[in-house]
């Protein structure tokens, strides 16, 4: 790790206070994805990528997930925690969204698009594909 330990101090301090703030949103997204992922938290080791999922301890990777699934009735993808980059604009344009109305629907959709990103980035398939492109298409149309 870099920096001194007064500056990883300093950094983990900030992250926590972050997620006491985004607490409410966190936890918005967490409901949103609802037995597909594990957890949600943030993170600072995302450089300029919006999230991606990182594995738990029960966890044994995407690769693993078809043949696990076939002699298990546990679902690994529920495994996972999704990591939510705190400075990246689209974490800040939910954070804002969630301010003005919690029970914004919008919140949902962009829930879902940030698990397929993460996804997608990690070389997993989606599970709905169409469902991904209809929430892509629908974002695209509410920006323009």
């Amino acid at each position: 790790m870099i920096g001194s330990e007064e500056e990883r101090a300093k950094v983990k301090n900030d992250l926590e206070q972050e997620e006491t703030a985004a607490a409410g949103l966190l936890e918005c997204i967490q409901k949103a994805l609802d037995g597909r992922i594990k957890q949600v938290r943030l993170s600072i080791c995302l450089g300029g990528t919006p999230a991606r999922l990182a594995a738990t301890e029960t966890y044994c990777g995407h690769k693993l997930d078809r043949p696990l699934q076939r002699g298990s009735s546990r679902d690994q993808k529920g495994y996972r925690t999704l990591e939510l980059n705190p400075s990246h604009p689209i974490f800040l344009k939910m954070r804002e969204r969630f301010e003005r109305n919690d029970q914004d629907a919008v919140l949902d959709a962009c829930a879902e698009l940030l698990l397929g990103y993460a996804l997608i980035a990690e070389g997993a398939e989606l599970p709905d594909p169409s469902r991904f492109n209809r929430l892509l298409a629908g974002c695209i149309l509410h920006t323009l």
